[in-house]
């Protein structure tokens, strides 16, 4: 039988296409469609290890391999402070990490750190929104920052083409 290789599929010991880390255990919301609540609310804070990261970068280097990487699990990636410098390293190594994105609920986001966000070449954003009006915002998120929010992507001018909106279908339990 030929090697799942020779047939053009991945076999079970190849190299990952895509790497997710997440940086810091916490989450300003509440949303239904997360398991966050459950997994890690009540925990004390932790962080990744930036060391872990350079490592990372320093192995993927050296094996001369390519990756996707994605700073992001169940939590709110921008919670963590040392998310830019993180980026930066990342993104600085563009032999290594294809791209780099992350998935943000929107709630730290200003002009400011979305214009710089975006001067990443490599870097996708996506803010998942999951709603259409304040009131189920505030019923899906657990906060009322949709003014904020909604402002925010509905104004800004910058480059667009690196930024997603994301918003999850909901049954009406989810209110």
């Amino acid at each position: 039988m030929a090697r799942p290789e020779a047939r053009g599929m991945a076999g079970p010991l190849d190299f990952p296409q895509k790497i997710q880390l997440q940086t810091i255990n916490r989450c300003n919301y509440t949303c239904p469609m997360c398991p966050y609540p459950e997994t890690a609310a009540g925990t004390r804070t932790r962080q990744l290890d930036v060391a872990l990261l350079h490592r990372m970068v320093a192995e993927l280097r050296q094996e001369q391999r390519s990756v996707k990487l994605c700073l992001m699990l169940q939590n709110e990636p921008l919670l963590d402070k040392r998310f830019l410098e993180m980026l930066d390293h990342a993104h600085s190594a563009q032999e290594a990490i294809r791209s780099v994105s992350t998935v943000t609920n929107g709630s730290i986001l200003n002009e400011e750190l979305l214009d710089r966000l975006m001067q990443y070449e490599r870097f996708f954003l996506t803010i998942s929104v999951n709603a259409t009006d304040r009131e189920r915002y505030r019923k899906v998120h657990g906060r009322d920052l949709w003014e904020r929010v909604h402002g925010l992507l509905s104004g800004w001018k910058g480059p667009r083409h690196r930024l997603r909106r994301s918003a999850g279908a909901l049954s009406q339990r989810a209110e």
